[in-house]
C-alpha cells in the first residue's frame, strides 16, 4: 500500500470510486504515527487516511531551592525597567534590581536574587533608603533631580536575604543592602545574561569612584 497526499492506492495506481457516507472509521497505528482509515474504502484498494502526529504534552512541577539566609557579597548584575504596574495603590512606575550572590547552588551556578522597587527617590521611599545605605552617603540635591540606576551594574555589595513563606513554598527575599567590605567586592562569575532592551555581554560598569580604594570596587 502506498501513500500520497493523505490516500492510499493500490498497486495499479487507481482510485475505487465506491463510497459510503456512513461508513465506519477505523483507527492504525503504523510507524509511531495515527492514521485513521475509513472503512468505506477497505477492500477497494485505496483508503483514506489523515494523518496525525501523536504528541506528548509533559507537565512537571520545578522546584525552587532558594538562597541560603544571611548576610552575602553580592553585585548587581542587571537593572529592569517594569514599565507602569498596578498595584494597593495604584499604577506606579516600577524597577527590578538583580544581584548575583556569591553563595553557589546545587546546580554550580551561583544564586540570583532580585527586590523591586517603586521609581522615586523620595526620602522615604524603599529605593532611597537602600540606595544610601549601599552608598553609604546621601544623595546630593543634584543627583536627587535625576540618578541613572544603569550605574547600579557592577556595583558590589552585602545583601541580607531572609525566608518568607507563601502557599507551601518559602522564598528568599532581599531585606537590607549594604556597602561592600573594603578589600572583599564581589565581582560576579559572568554567568548571568541581561535580556529584553539590556542584552549584553560587555556592559561598561559603573565607573570607578576616585575617592576609594580601587580594590573596594565600582562605586555610585
Amino acid at each position: 500500500m502506498q501513500v500520497a497526499d493523505g490516500l492510499s492506492f493500490n498497486g495499479n495506481g487507481r482510485r475505487d470510486a465506491a463510497w459510503h457516507p456512513n461508513a465506519a472509521q477505523t483507527a492504525l497505528v503504523t510507524g509511531g504515527q495515527q492514521l485513521q482509515t475509513d472503512a468505506r474504502w477497505q477492500g477497494t484498494g485505496l483508503a483514506f487516511a489523515s494523518r496525525k502526529a501523536v504528541m506528548s504534552i509533559l507537565v512537571s512541577a520545578k522546584t525552587y531551592t532558594p538562597p541560603p539566609e544571611g548576610l552575602h557579597q553580592a553585585v548587581c548584575v542587571d537593572v529592569v525597567d517594569l514599565g507602569m504596574v498596578d498595584g494597593p495603590f495604584g499604577r506606579k512606575p516600577k524597577c527590578r534590581v538583580v544581584f548575583e550572590l556569591d553563595a553557589l547552588a546545587d546546580s554550580g551556578r551561583r544564586f540570583t536574587i532580585s527586590k523591586t522597587y517603586t521609581l522615586s527617590l523620595h526620602e522615604k521611599s524603599t529605593l532611597h533608603k537602600d540606595l544610601r545605605a549601599w552608598r553609604s552617603r546621601p544623595f546630593s540635591p543634584d543627583e536627587l533631580k535625576g540618578f541613572d540606576l544603569e550605574r547600579l551594574v557592577g556595583v558590589p555589595c552585602q545583601v541580607l536575604v531572609t525566608h518568607v513563606e507563601r502557599d507551601g513554598t518559602v522564598y528568599g527575599n532581599v531585606t537590607a543592602i549594604m556597602k561592600a567590605d573594603k578589600g572583599k567586592g564581589y565581582e560576579g562569575s559572568g554567568q548571568y545574561t541581561r535580556r529584553g532592551n539590556h542584552v549584553t555581554e560587555d556592559h561598561e560598569v559603573a565607573d570607578y569612584d576616585d575617592s576609594v580604594q580601587p580594590d573596594e570596587g565600582p562605586s555610585f
